[in-house]
Order: C-alpha cells, then sequence, then structure tokens
C-alpha cells in the first residue's frame, strides 16, 4: 500500500502531522499568498504610468510568477537591508531577532536567483542581497554577522 505524503487524511500510519503544520504556517508566513508589488516596483525602480496600479506596472515587465523572488526577500530588501527590516518587525528577544536573520541569511542563500542567469538580470538589487549573504556563508560568518546586525537592531 502507497501512502500519499501530500494527503491530509488523518490515517494513523502519518506521524508528525503537527510538524507539517507549524512548518506549512512558517511557510505561508514567509512566502505571503499576497504578493507586495509596490515593494518590487520601489526596489526595481519601474516608472508607473498615470493611472496604472503597481501590479500592472509589474506585469508590464513580462516577468513570469515562477521567476518571482521570494517575499522575505524583497521585504529585506525594501527595507535597505536586515537592520531596517528587523526594526520594522517586532521580536521576543535578541535570540529570536538573531535567529531570524539567520534564517534569512539562509533563505537567501538557497533562493533560485542564485542559480538563474535571467533572474540575476532581471532582479539585481535581490541579487546583490544574496550574493552578499553567499558570500558571508563561504566565509563561515552568517553567525557572527547576524548577531552584529541584531544587536545593532535591538
Amino acid at each position: 500500500m502507497k501512502i500519499n505524503p501530500l494527503s491530509t487524511s488523518n490515517s494513523s500510519l502519518h506521524t508528525g502531522r503537527k510538524q507539517d503544520t507549524q512548518f506549512s504556517t512558517q511557510k505561508e508566513r514567509l512566502f505571503k499568498t499576497s504578493f507586495d508589488y509596490q515593494k518590487l516596483c520601489e526596489i526595481m525602480m519601474w516608472e508607473q504610468y498615470e493611472g496604472e496600479t503597481f501590479e500592472d506596472t509589474f506585469l508590464r515587465q513580462e516577468i513570469k510568477p515562477h521567476e518571482l523572488p521570494t517575499s522575505l526577500i524583497i521585504d529585506v530588501v525594501h527595507a535597505n537591508g536586515l537592520e531596517g527590516w528587523a526594526k520594522l518587525n517586532t521580536f521576543k528577544s535578541l535570540t529570536d531577532l538573531r535567529n531570524q536573520i539567520i534564517r534569512v541569511f539562509k533563505f537567501s542563500i538557497v533562493d533560485p536567483i542564485n542559480s538563474n542567469k535571467k533572474m540575476q538580470e532581471l532582479f539585481p538589487p535581490i541579487y546583490n542581497f544574496c550574493n552578499y549573504a553567499t558570500k558571508l556563508d563561504r566565509n563561515g560568518r552568517i553567525k557572527s554577522e547576524a548577531l552584529k546586525i541584531a544587536e545593532s537592531a535591538w
């Protein structure tokens, strides 16, 4: 009997359902379902024509949906970096803030923009941030940099 790992049934064969649900909730929070076209347009400095919405401005760029950057990274770049992003959000403790910054670095390191030349050309500011995170990772400095940023923003 094969089991579909994506099945939502309450079978006793499924274990760790609470963890799966928790992961889904975190994933939904990080990858918002409603995309903020205004932030992306502002980052990219795309000119908005009279009477045009930010979504229309985005659609005019002829970018495919799978080429969209992660909302979390857009938020960070729009806030002019991790320190600005941290100041715009609330965190329980300095440790929590540091851990979230590390998560942002990790998402940036594995973002598809790092390996997709077309996306790098489409979104240079976002690629620059992902490249920064990747260089920190190569040098083994993610945790120390995250702590510096967290202490500065706290």
